[in-house]
């Protein structure tokens, strides 16, 4: 299933999709996230890989990524750059 992916101190902010209106939010081209968000009230920022809008994330120019809960799990948890600074958040 698709999860949130934030910035860990964020996680708690954005349980759940209503928490992201209005808020702007990557999504890889092409995917069933980027065809949720679509339908969301968020605006959505499109990149040719997940890899690509999880880095902005970390870097501050988004506010969440939704991308698949196996994916958002290896980054917040095994990808060292990124361990411990992302969480996912609320559930697939």
């Amino acid at each position: 299933g698709q999860v949130v992916l934030t910035r860990a101190e964020d996680q708690s902010r954005y349980g759940d999709m209503a928490a992201l209106k209005s808020k702007k939010v990557g999504v890889q081209i092409g995917t069933t996230g980027a065809e949720f968000a679509g339908k969301q009230g968020v605006e959505v920022k499109t990149y040719n890989t997940a890899a690509l809008a999880i880095i902005d994330l970390a870097n501050g120019q988004l506010d969440a990524v939704i991308v698949d809960k196996p994916v958002a799990d290896y980054y917040a948890h095994r990808k060292p750059e990124f361990a411990k600074k992302l969480a996912a958040a609320g559930e697939p």
